[in-house]
């Protein structure tokens, strides 16, 4: 779940600000960043304050929320709980170089709408376009100050679009044959690559050490993240793919 404010409903910005550290236990720079930059988007559209809120966070949203019920003015009105698909990573460390895993975009990243998720490393980020798809969108009729006043007329909402399914990428990796390196490579570093002959598929492409891709995912990101950033043994840098280092043998005669 995310958790965002839509502005057209907000009264009070200020007390918006100052309310939502405490309400949620995150960081008030952080609210403070949301809220500026709400300033430049359409009142109507849902500005994430915070992504993958934790479940107490939404339960806690939900309780409180009940209160618009009795009072249209609550000071929760405009806070809303999204649901949006999250990556998962079922394989762990042993396919963290190869697969990557996304992240949130960045304020210098302008080719993408804020709190989109895109690929960081690996195919994630290589496949980042195809995966993705194609974003829909939906006509809406508003004011002079940008707020939503209801659906647009039948001719616009003709221009509207579905969004368009990304693609489903298969590689010719052997899941097993993959995490069983990994298991080999615990405590070492270095990179292994395994290539059928007659093909060239790529069966085994590792490097170690690794780290949890599905960690880099979620309010806990900031804090592992660093913590990889700070080891010696440079988790980030893909052994298979970037370091220069002499082949072992193929087979001994």
């Amino acid at each position: 779940f995310d958790l965002a404010f839509i502005p057209q409903y907000v009264e009070n910005r200020e007390r918006l600000k100052e309310s939502l550290p405490q309400w949620f236990q995150i960081p008030a720079a952080k609210v403070d960043k949301r809220i500026r930059a709400s300033r430049s988007t359409p009142l109507f559209e849902p500005v994430i304050f915070l992504a993958d809120a934790k479940w107490s966070q939404a339960a806690w949203l939900l309780a409180h929320r009940a209160a618009l019920v009795a009072d249209p003015q609550s000071q929760f009105r405009g806070i809303e709980l999204l649901s949006r698909p999250v990556r998962q990573y079922p394989y762990g460390e042993s396919f963290a170089h190869v697969l990557g895993y996304v992240g949130e975009v960045d304020a210098g990243e302008k080719d993408y709408e804020p709190g989109s998720m895109i690929g960081r490393i690996g195919l994630e980020r290589s496949w980042d376009g195809p995966l993705r798809g194609t974003d829909g969108f939906q006509s809406r009729l508003v004011d002079a100050v940008g707020r939503e006043v209801g659906p647009a007329g039948e001719e616009a909402s003709s221009a509207g679009r579905d969004p368009v399914r990304g693609w489903t990428l298969k590689t010719t990796l052997d899941a097993g044959l993959q995490e069983e390196t990994h298991r080999f490579m615990v405590g070492k570093a270095g990179g292994v690559v395994m290539m059928e002959i007659d093909s060239g598929a790529v069966l085994v492409l590792l490097s170690a050490p690794s780290f949890d891709p599905s960690l880099m995912v979620g309010q806990e990101r900031g804090t592992y993240f660093k913590g990889l950033l700070a080891d010696s043994g440079h988790p980030f840098f893909n052994r298979a793919t970037q370091a220069r280092r002499q082949p072992g043998s193929s087979f001994k005669p």
